[in-house]
């Protein structure tokens, strides 16, 4: 059975991962499962210990990259948008990451990559069309996988606060614009069956160069995300478009609970920008046909998620 690392475990995308990956059905289906860990302070290391996964630090020095990849079989890499800014070291070290699992010989790199990254004009997501172009030029002996995943539910949380105050969801997109939402759980699930479908001699198995879009199960317009906030909590909220400028000035007010960057507010504001231009309107059944399941719905998610939006009194 494959030997995996995952990337960035601590972060949300890679700690879902790392969960989906140590827990039945897939469990069974792997070896063993390194959580390559970025920030060895970060409270969701001793969580990812729990699972029973082994901890190796990524520092980004390519040496000590290379020896923490030796013996492993298929690496799974998402960027870290906490780390992301307007300078080359974020670009720098993800093309090092890439570089040292080829110099140790890792059999097959699963990269998890961003809707709407080849858009012309698409100045920030653009960084992730690079990283797919540079994993490109590089060898792997047993292949590569790449999977595009589209708009995240998990961005409505940031603005939880806002609607409980004013009854008011105020998003700076239209409310014709549609996109189907994709909730980050599911985007760990397909990724972890992706790395658990194979063998050591194949690890992706039957996703080896294959290229998919992950998405909700259907586009919705936007003024839906209200609609659905309401059916799953029983509220009347309404929904308020509001200008780029306006949901720039909302992502500031919000700055210092959520602690984004300065540069983590252009690129949310670009993914509104890519909604807003009508990029976003289509859905796939690719997370079916990694999975064997159906994503769930927006207000699926929402009730699962009731404590981010409805405070326990």
């Amino acid at each position: 059975m494959s030997r995996i690392l995952v990337s960035v475990a601590e972060g949300l995308t890679g700690s879902m991962v790392i969960r989906n990956l140590l827990t039945e059905p897939l469990r069974s289906r792997v070896g063993s499962v390194v959580a390559g860990v970025t920030d060895l302070k970060d409270p969701n290391v001793s969580k990812i210990k729990d699972l029973d996964a082994e901890i190796q630090e990524i520092d980004w020095n390519k040496d000590n990259m290379i020896k923490a990849m030796t013996g492993v079989d298929a690496v799974f890499f998402v960027s870290d948008p906490k780390k992301m800014n307007e300078d080359s070291v974020f670009d720098d070290n993800t093309k090092a990451f890439i570089d040292a699992a080829e110099a140790a010989k890792v059999k097959s790199f699963l990269l998890w990559s961003i809707s709407g990254c080849d858009l012309e004009g698409a100045r920030h997501l653009s960084r992730y069309h690079a990283f797919e172009k540079y994993l490109g030029s590089k060898t792997f002996s047993h292949g590569t996988c790449i999977v595009r995943a589209n708009f995240y539910n998990e961005t409505l949380m940031y603005y939880g606060g806002m609607i409980r105050e004013n009854n008011i969801m105020q998003l700076p997109v239209s409310p014709d614009a549609r996109v189907a939402p994709l909730a980050l759980e599911n985007a760990g699930k397909a990724a972890a069956h992706i790395l658990a479908s194979g063998s050591s001699e194949a690890p992706l198995g039957k996703h080896t160069n294959k290229r998919y879009h992950i998405t909700g199960p259907e586009s919705l317009p936007v003024r839906s995300f209200a609609e659905a906030y309401n059916r799953a909590f029983d509220k009347q909220v309404t929904y308020k478009p509001v200008s780029i400028e306006q949901g720039h000035a909302d992502f500031k007010s919000l700055q210092s609970f959520w602690k984004f960057s300065d540069y983590q507010i252009e690129v949310l504001l670009e993914n509104w920008r890519v909604i807003s231009e009508g990029h976003s309107d289509f859905q796939t059944e690719d997370y079916a046909t990694i999975t064997g399941e159906n994503p769930m719905s927006l207000e699926e998610w929402y009730k699962k998620m009731r404590h981010m939006f409805i405070p326990v009194n």
